[in-house]
């Protein structure tokens, strides 16, 4: 059964501690909600003076002895064909989600987020498994100096495509990492060759993680993701570059693909073909967004097919696709010679690659170099050299990982105005620069010698060299 209802034209105070405001049914239950001309103001931490307060002025009856972080959203979506427009929504935490991963099964499909005013405390979009939705023609503000950004996530599993990010204000990111939006987080179910395929029915020569995954995202037990409606990458030797569909999961080692995959090196062969599986994030496009004294738009590894079109920056960190590779255990076949870390967090789940993501005609009209905020395990730490559009490594010792975690990106007709430049770095592999103005900045086109194949055309640059 499906359950199809909706509220408009209202105003709501929320004054304590809160989890959810509104919360659209039960999980992938609704069909139809809408909700138009709200205005919410949930403030869990309503007239609090924090730390300075003194035993002459706390609040009245209530007790603050929770987190920002322990505060969560004010819209919660998990349905179909739902509908958020001209609302005026402040939430301490996040602003708009889904409410979780569900184990690999959750999100939302076919959403409208349109002509809002959203602003956060933590995050504004908790995009975890959205589907087929639009997100346009909002402005989004961080309402507090430790709001955190925005992320298009398969947190345990799932998959996350389609989607339209278009006309969009994003302003005031300032804590954590800084993530305007990000991909996130690292996950995989398996790594390594294959035995046999028959039509869609493919079987890989060793067994998958288990699934053994806690409901929360970034658990600490290590199992595996659920993957289905993820996808099966051939990362090198013959048929690499193929991706496909993950439909079913019959076994440990059994997957049925969407469609047959093309002839590939079988385990056996002097150097078989290696495969990865794991969830989809992928086919989004990113358009006519402005973006001022924020962090990175970032692919942080899983980021397949995505457009990133005509934005304009003012003082962010840059667009970076950052492939991960995450190592691998239980141990494959390519394992000989790689240490195989504890399973733990998000680690040894194999490639996370970025493939095919194009970066066009976007412009950074003031640059800076406020990025270095951050540690060697965080985000954005590599991006503080001031270069505002990046391809490089990331995860756990790059520099062994079997195949590129970069490939196949295209960085064409953007403009720099001012201090920032274009830095190819890490595992990078078929990089396309083309067409890029810069002016006004100490930086050029800066290529590390750890890459392989990049191809410079047409660019008007101050310098161009090795880093």
């Amino acid at each position: 059964s499906s359950l199809t209802w909706g509220l408009s034209d209202m105003t709501i105070y929320v004054t304590s501690y809160y989890k959810n405001i509104i919360v659209d049914g039960p999980s992938h239950m609704t069909n139809g909600f809408t909700m138009k001309r709200v205005r919410i103001r949930a403030n869990a931490f309503f007239a609090s003076c924090g730390p300075y307060c003194t035993s002459e002025r706390p609040r009245a009856n209530i007790n603050f002895n929770f987190t920002q972080l322990q505060v969560q959203d004010v819209v919660v979506m998990t349905g179909i064909n739902w509908e958020v427009s001209d609302c005026d929504l402040f939430g301490s935490g996040g602003v708009v989600s889904s409410g979780g991963s569900n184990n690999g099964k959750g999100g939302n499909m076919y959403g409208l987020v349109s002509n809002n005013l959203l602003q956060h405390g933590g995050g504004a979009l908790e995009m975890d498994q959205w589907k087929q939705s639009i997100v346009e023609n909002n402005n989004i503000q961080g309402a507090s100096l430790i709001a955190f950004g925005n992320h298009i996530s398969t947190y345990n599993g799932g998959y996350a495509q389609n989607n339209y990010v278009h006309n969009n204000l994003f302003q005031n990111v300032w804590g954590e990492d800084r993530e305007v939006m990000t991909y996130d987080n690292a996950g995989g179910a398996y790594f390594g060759a294959v035995s046999s395929i028959n039509g869609t029915t493919l079987v890989t020569t060793h067994d998958r993680i288990p699934v053994n995954r806690s409901a929360g995202k970034n658990s600490a037990n290590g199992g595996g993701w659920i993957v289905i409606g993820g996808s099966i990458l051939v990362l090198n030797g013959t048929g690499a570059g193929q991706m496909r569909r993950i439909v079913n999961n019959t076994g440990p080692r059994t997957w049925i693909l969407d469609k047959p995959l093309d002839s590939i090196d079988l385990e056996g062969k002097d150097s078989p073909s290696f495969v990865q599986i794991l969830p989809f994030r992928g086919r989004n496009i990113f358009s006519q967004n402005s973006f001022e004294d924020v962090g990175a738009l970032q692919f942080y590894g899983i980021g397949l097919e995505n457009i990133v079109y005509n934005n304009t920056g003012n003082r962010m960190a840059g667009m970076v696709s950052w492939g991960q590779w995450r190592l691998y255990n239980p141990p494959s076949t390519i394992q000989k010679t790689i240490d195989s870390p504890p399973l733990k967090g998000e680690m040894g789940c194999g490639a996370n690659p970025n493939w095919r993501n194009e970066f066009i005609s976007n412009s950074f009209m003031e640059g800076n170099t406020v990025v270095d905020y951050n540690t060697l395990e965080g985000s954005n730490y590599n991006w503080g050299k001031g270069y505002l559009l990046t391809s490089g490594a990331g995860g756990v010792d790059w520099s062994q990982q079997p195949m590129s975690m970069n490939v196949w990106t295209i960085f064409r007709n953007n403009y720099i105005a001012s201090n920032g430049g274009v830095w190819i770095n890490g595992d990078s592999v078929n990089v396309v620069v083309e067409g890029t103005i810069i002016r006004n900045s100490n930086l050029g086109i800066c290529i590390d010698n750890t890459t392989n194949a990049v191809v410079l055309v047409n660019n008007d640059v101050p310098l161009v060299g090795q880093c």
